[in-house]
């Protein structure tokens, strides 16, 4: 579930980031719309390189704590029309989703039994990918 969670996370947001920028912070660069989806996936990136050696459990409960504080940031950033606190928002959202991804995979590698990791870990895979596209499929026909 955390896996779905970090990944619902980056889908949502790199479908939704260039609206959120050209519309409420009034910013129509193509450019800096693909820079900031850029900033999620660089900050995710870091984080997982960072934390690749730490034990999984506590990397997965802070990376689910950090979640909120990032979801936070990005609503004020909205709800402000601030720039700043959405870059702030969009790296710390990176952050989260870079540890819950390598401490929740983490977690499934060291439980699964040798004879079935393969299994294991393509099942979690199936779930990060469809909490990467079901909540963009439902945003779009919500709309």
């Amino acid at each position: 579930m955390a896996g779905f969670a970090a990944f619902s996370l980056l889908g949502l947001f790199t479908s939704l980031a260039p609206t959120f920028l050209s519309g409420i912070l009034h910013e129509h660069s193509r450019a800096v719309s693909g820079a900031v989806v850029f900033l999620m996936f660089g900050s995710a990136t870091v984080t997982q390189l960072v934390l690749a050696g730490f034990p999984s459990r506590p990397v997965v409960l802070s990376g689910l704590a950090v979640f909120l504080v990032g979801l936070a940031l990005i609503v004020g950033a909205l709800s402000q029309a601030s720039m700043l606190l959405f870059l702030i928002g969009t790296v710390v959202g990176g952050v989260a989703v870079g540890a819950v991804f390598i401490g929740s995979l983490s977690t499934a590698n060291r439980l699964a039994p040798a004879e079935i990791r393969g299994r294991v870990v393509s099942t979690y895979f199936v779930f990060a990918y469809v909490g990467l596209t079901i909540p963009v499929i439902g945003v779009g026909i919500a709309i």
